[in-house]
């Protein structure tokens, strides 16, 4: 296996870590449409969605990449959530699996 094999190797397993990361977050969106929706609490959140956008913009800066990258991909990450959040509120469903999204 070439170096460049092993590097590549590694750059996989960081990525399946990565999807595995984003399917606990929406297993946990899940949750908190339950709870939005238990709780008559608007699915929209504006002072949330800048809190996680600035996570992400200090996150960027500790790593040394352009904040403007994380930020993109929180932004896209909250436009998901929106949607499901929306989508899941609507149904007014049990909301615990992903067989429910």
């Amino acid at each position: 296996m070439s170096d460049l094999d092993a590097l590549r190797d590694r750059l996989d397993d960081a990525d399946r870590r990565i999807l595995e990361a984003i399917a606990d977050r929406f297993e946990i969106i899940r949750a908190i449409a339950a709870y939005k929706g238990a709780n008559d609490v608007p699915m929209m959140q504006p002072a949330r969605v800048s809190v996680v956008q600035e996570h992400y913009a200090q996150a960027a800066d500790r790593i040394g990449i352009p904040s403007e990258h994380l930020r993109s991909v929180a932004t896209s990450l909250i436009a998901a959530a929106c949607d499901l959040e929306t989508r899941l509120m609507a149904d007014g469903e049990p909301l615990n699996t992903p067989e429910h999204g």
